[in-house]
């Protein structure tokens, strides 16, 4: 289950870094549509109102005399608009350009932060969660980018041009205008800050509902068999309050923030118009300057209800990047090292040497467990569920890292080598293989890429497989649904194993691989299994005694993880230890001599 922790506030600094990491190669394209679209804006909104302003003193002032004056700016004005139009169509250019192929590479770069990550770390989160969260990462930025470039950045420029704009014609408004400015910002800024709050309480919970909704969908066998849908809907119903909740909390701080904004701008609108009218009637200034002002004013008004809104996006897009980045800072707790060591194509000898390992909550799985496979040995491990037969797995292929001791092949600790170079040399069959929402073909080929379609029939023929995907309508290429859904749980092993098979690595471990098949198919496919350790390295883990009683060793673990008895499977009977009272128990006392 996914924890929920208590929500922390990353500064803007370090959500824009994490950001700016991945598209700062794309600069000169962000910088080049910043400095287009800025020029644009100040031809738009700012030089075209000083056109007009000369113009409407012409014709207030000066007549028919006027009229060479009056084309002069009219051509000057119609320059000021083409300026502007074929100045934003090169920014869009610049822009489309750097968001889509920044929309790519942050893509990927979230797909390859998340697989940093150890099995852990996916064990403990909803996959919905974890989907919900990387998607919303990759809007924000294209939220962010949109109000950064035409709200926060084009609003900026607009101000400044029209404030010099105002110092020109009358020092005395200007300073007005930035005195007010400067209140109005003082005074919204604190309710910024506590929107900003609000929100991300929305996306957590946004989060968790997500997850919710994911795992009722992963889960609809099991809900329908216990008649459950009521109890989920009541669930998904207390999450979906709790969200609306927020919502409403985000909503109220909006309410307050645009009624504030509003007010000081209406009252803003007001003061300055009413002192520009003062000027003018102490000869100050031209009446175009007073339509200029309040031509400005207007703007500022559309500019100020714009930022609002904007700072609304920008806010909730900050706090729905700040989850994915608290997972990008998380560190993974099984890293590679950074000098890893090469490993060499090994024989398949495995040591644990001293090996202790407890789990997060304090539970001790093993103390000092200590034994060796050697080169192409068959080992079983058995013993009570809780022993720690599959936690020796998870060790092996550094799921997890022990706390004291070490796991060696052929002799190197494989803590200092790359978990991919590691894992290469595996094969590993779980008990309940997960298949890909793929075809046949793609999940048989998955450790081996360049496989021909010959390799993936022979891999599927030996796992027993091939019969049933013959008798698909689209064979090979049929889509098995998600996590295989559409495949039996034999067959779906049956792949799984097929896919081992292929991998052809000199280390193979099966973790109940056979538990899902019926008696014939079991039999089948322990044959191909008995080809296939045929010189290599296993482990092998049953429950199901039978499937090990050939076994070069067999080690049995005990309750708390130690290493109770040990031997093939005719000598641990004669000991009449605790193998031999789980082989009597599975065979109804009958003991095989």
């Amino acid at each position: 289950m996914e924890n929920v922790k208590e929500k922390k506030t990353l500064p803007f600094r370090t959500i824009l870094f994490w950001y700016w990491r991945v598209v700062r190669k794309y600069r000169w394209w962000f910088y080049a549509s910043f400095l287009i679209y800025g020029a644009g804006i100040l031809f738009a909104d700012v030089f075209t109102v000083v056109a007009y302003k000369h113009i409407i003193d012409i014709l207030a002032g000066s007549g028919i005399e006027g009229r060479p004056d009056i084309w002069k700016w009219f051509l000057i004005l119609a320059g000021f608009h083409l300026a502007h139009f074929v100045l934003f169509r090169v920014g869009d250019i610049f822009f489309a350009l750097s968001q889509s192929r920044s929309v790519s590479d942050l893509s990927q770069a979230v797909f390859s932060e998340m697989h940093r990550h150890s099995y852990g770390f996916f064990s403990d989160r909803f996959s919905g969660s974890l989907t919900s969260q990387a998607r919303r990462f990759i809007d924000a930025f294209i939220t962010l980018h949109d109000a950064l470039v035409f709200t926060l950045w084009l609003s900026g420029v607009q101000l400044l041009g029209m404030f010099v704009v105002i110092a020109l014609f009358s020092p005395a408004l200007a300073l007005f205008f930035l005195v007010a400015v400067i209140a109005i910002i003082l005074i919204v800024v604190p309710l910024l800050k506590k929107r900003r709050t609000v929100d991300e309480e929305e996306a957590e919970v946004n989060s968790r509902l997500a997850g919710r909704f994911s795992d009722a969908v992963a889960n609809i066998l099991t809900i329908k068999v216990f008649s459950n849908e009521g109890m989920e809907k009541t669930a998904f119903g207390k999450l979906a309050a709790e969200e609306e909740r927020a919502r409403m909390k985000s909503w109220k701080i909006f309410i307050l923030l645009s009624s504030v904004q509003n007010g000081l701008i209406t009252l803003l609108q007001i003061s300055i118009f009413f002192f520009a009218i003062f000027l003018w009637t102490q000869g100050k200034v031209t009446v175009g300057t007073v339509v200029l002002v309040q031509t400005y004013l207007l703007s500022i008004f559309g500019i100020v209800w714009s930022l609002t809104h904007t700072a609304t996006r920008f806010l909730k897009a900050m706090a729905n990047a700040s989850e994915m980045i608290e997972i990008f800072e998380l560190p993974s707790d099984v890293g590679d090292p950074e000098h890893p060591a090469t490993m060499v194509a090994p024989e398949g000898r495995i040591e644990f040497a001293k090996v202790s390992f407890r789990y997060a909550d304090g539970k001790d799985v093993f103390r000092d467990l200590s034994f060796c496979v050697q080169p192409t040995e068959k080992v079983g491990l058995v013993g009570p569920s809780g022993g720690g037969k599959t936690t020796v797995t998870k060790l092996l292929l550094r799921f997890a890292d022990p706390q004291e001791g070490a796991v060696l092949i052929d002799g190197q600790d494989i803590r200092t080598l790359r978990q991919d170079d590691l894992r290469s040399k595996i094969a590993y069959v779980a008990q309940d293989s997960l298949l890909f929402h793929r075809s046949l073909r793609e999940n048989i080929s998955y450790g081996h890429e360049n496989a021909s379609h010959e390799q993936i029939r022979e891999a599927a023929r030996k796992a027993h497989a091939h019969r049933f995907i013959e008798k698909l309508a689209k064979g090979y290429e049929t889509l098995v649904g998600e996590r295989g859904v559409k495949l039996s749980g034999g067959e779906r092993q049956r792949v799984a194993i097929a896919r081992a098979i292929l991998k052809d690595a000199p280390i193979l471990v099966l973790d109940e691989a056979t538990s899902a098949l019926d008696s014939e198919s079991e039999h089948a496919i322990q044959l191909a299994l008995d080809e296939l350790m045929k010189g290599r390295t296993a482990i092998v883990i049953a429950h199901r005694l039978s499937t090990i009683r050939k076994m070069d060793r067999i080690i049995v673990l005990g309750d708390t993880g130690e290493i109770v008895e040990e031997g093939n499977h005719k000598e641990l009977l004669a000991k009449g230890g605790l193998y031999s009272k789980l082989w009597s128990h599975q065979t109804g006392g009958f003991i095989d001599e």
